[in-house]
């Protein structure tokens, strides 16, 4: 818009400036559309998958615990457990009232068949909300499973 803008300017200029104005205005319109070009092919990598899109967004905002929580979804996701767990931890360390880590990483801890962390982590994701459903199912599975060692 402010390069068509001063497209249109410099075609309205006296003569003696319009032979520069011109040449000026295509150029600037150029460097615009190559800067915009160049910075969709760098997003485009970011959004090539979730992995990449959820790291770059945990880079930029270390702070918060959703991004790791997705981050670490997308890890358990590809069976990367340890990935995932390092992710839930650090989400759970940004917000340590996070039910949702807590279960997310408890279903990891399930996943890698260690029942006695996830044990630990449904209890704590039910201390944070006791209404959530799944961490109790899923508790009493994994306590059974320990049971039966």
């Amino acid at each position: 818009i402010v390069t068509a803008g001063i497209y249109g300017l410099a075609e309205r200029a006296p003569d003696h400036v319009r032979h520069r104005a011109i040449p000026a205005a295509k150029t600037l319109l150029l460097l615009i559309v190559l800067s915009a070009g160049c910075l969709a092919i760098q997003r485009n990598r970011v959004w090539s998958s979730g992995v990449s899109l959820w790291t770059d967004c945990v880079r930029k905002s270390p702070a918060c615990a959703r991004a790791w929580l997705n981050l670490g979804s997308e890890w358990h996701d590809r069976r990367a457990y340890d990935s995932a767990l390092t992710a839930y931890s650090r989400a759970i360390e940004a917000n340590p009232a996070f039910a949702e880590a807590y279960y997310s990483r408890a279903i990891t801890f399930y996943a890698m068949g260690d029942m006695e962390s996830a044990i630990v982590d449904f209890d704590r994701t039910l201390e944070l909300d006791r209404s959530f459903r799944q961490a109790a199912r899923y508790r009493s599975v994994a306590a059974a499973g320990c049971k039966g060692k």
